[in-house]
């Protein structure tokens, strides 16, 4: 919460200069100087997502996107991954962030998948919405599928190469 306080100081602050006539900043530079502050932020927020859900699974951190997973071999896995789900939003509200669970999918992976358990998560009006189960999903500009075969990509590639966009 005290980080929150803190954003709202540094607006004001920088308001109270452009219009004291101090040190003008024009929008684009405020712009700038947001998108960069906020980068900055969204790291150590992302850091603390490990103490949140990490002691239930693992996960993949890239700049503002993070992967959970852990192979399921019993009950429990699923139950220690959905747990970690659950730890998500509580997170997310704790630092004030939002949520989007729109963005937030299940793929599995391997010979035998088993698609029967449904994992949930809980939206910004706090009601518990199924996460949508993929079969393939495009992580870092590389298409993975359910059988890891990357057929899907490789079709892509030879598209873009024979049909390059105008």
């Amino acid at each position: 919460m005290s980080t929150f306080l803190k954003l709202e100081n540094i607006e004001s602050e920088l308001m109270a200069v452009t219009q004291a006539g101090i040190m003008p900043l024009m929008e684009s530079h405020k712009a700038a100087f947001w998108d960069q502050f906020c980068f900055y932020i969204n790291l150590i927020y992302i850091n603390d997502l490990v103490d949140c859900c990490g002691s239930y699974c693992n996960m993949y951190i890239f700049a503002d996107d993070a992967k959970f997973y852990r192979h399921i071999e019993h009950p429990e896995d699923q139950k220690f991954l959905q747990l970690a789900i659950n730890a998500l939003p509580q997170w997310s509200e704790k630092l004030l962030l939002s949520l989007n669970s729109n963005k937030c999918h299940v793929v599995s992976y391997g010979r035998i998948i088993d698609t029967s358990t449904v994992y949930t998560i809980m939206d910004k009006n706090q009601q518990t919405v199924p996460l949508a189960r993929l079969d393939k999903i495009k992580d870092i500009g590389v298409y993975f599928d359910a059988k890891l075969d990357f057929r899907d990509h490789l079709i892509v590639i030879l598209n873009m190469c024979l049909f390059p966009p105008l």
